[in-house]
């Protein structure tokens, strides 16, 4: 899913600055649709509704935005991360 979302969304633009001809897409959607990637490959258990509350209350925190960011850029830059 990363790979098809990789120049799509807001939080991973194209290093060579393509853009769709529709736009990036929201960080909101690019967040959801991970999250839903991760939960076809995963069998159903009872924590699903908390875990999926736990990611949606992430993605919402503003410093979780940013150090997603920041690990991108400098991934990109060919750096090592913590």
């Amino acid at each position: 899913m990363l790979c098809r979302l990789w120049g799509a969304v807001e939080w991973m633009p194209c290093t060579f600055g393509c853009r769709p001809a529709e736009g990036l897409l929201p960080d909101s959607d690019g967040y959801r649709l991970l999250r839903e990637s991760l939960a076809v490959g995963a069998p159903a258990t009872p924590d699903d509704a908390r875990r999926t509350a736990d990611i949606e209350a992430r993605v919402k925190d503003p410093s979780t935005r940013s150090a997603l960011r920041q690990y991108i850029r400098q991934a990109r830059r060919g750096r090592s991360m913590p």
